[in-house]
């Protein structure tokens, strides 16, 4: 990972307190632990959640993210629900576990596919939301003229 630096930082508090470092104002710190701050430079946070968001390129993915979003499936059920063939399938599952938006569980030769953070499933379902207000919006206007 390019421009990071790693800064320790030891503290006997429980919870270390922000610091400010006027000199590193173009970067973006993260606390990862209580233990280490990572400093990063913006632009390359930009392009890790540009990165993180090409799963979602494909409407395939987004219907297998609100799949999973009920309970964790196999390839083959979600095969089925979508009615689509399982390399298909398989292919897009891939990507998503590439960028971490699922996680699976083998139970024997079975693998059950999950999402990773339901956080993910949430800004998705955010994005809907706003895409339909603004097509409600674009509907009202055209109602108008």
């Amino acid at each position: 990972m390019s421009h990071v630096v790693k800064h320790f930082l030891r503290t006997k508090d429980a919870y270390p307190r922000k610091k400010t470092y006027p000199n590193l104002k173009e970067y973006l710190h993260i606390f990862a632990n209580n233990d280490i701050i990572i400093f990063m430079d913006k632009k390359e946070i930009f392009r890790m959640h540009a990165d993180f968001c090409k799963f979602m390129g494909h409407p395939k993915r987004i219907e297998i993210l609100f799949l999973l979003g009920k309970k964790e499936m196999r390839v083959e059920d979600i095969a089925g629900k979508m009615k689509i063939k399982i390399p298909n399938v398989s292919q897009h599952l891939a990507i998503m576990r590439q960028r971490n938006v699922l996680e699976i569980r083998r139970d024997g030769v079975k693998i059950y596919y999950r999402i990773a953070n339901q956080e993910i499933l949430e800004a998705c379902v955010i994005m809907r939301d706003l895409m339909i207000a603004q097509l409600k919006n674009k509907m009202n206007i055209i109602r108008k003229i």
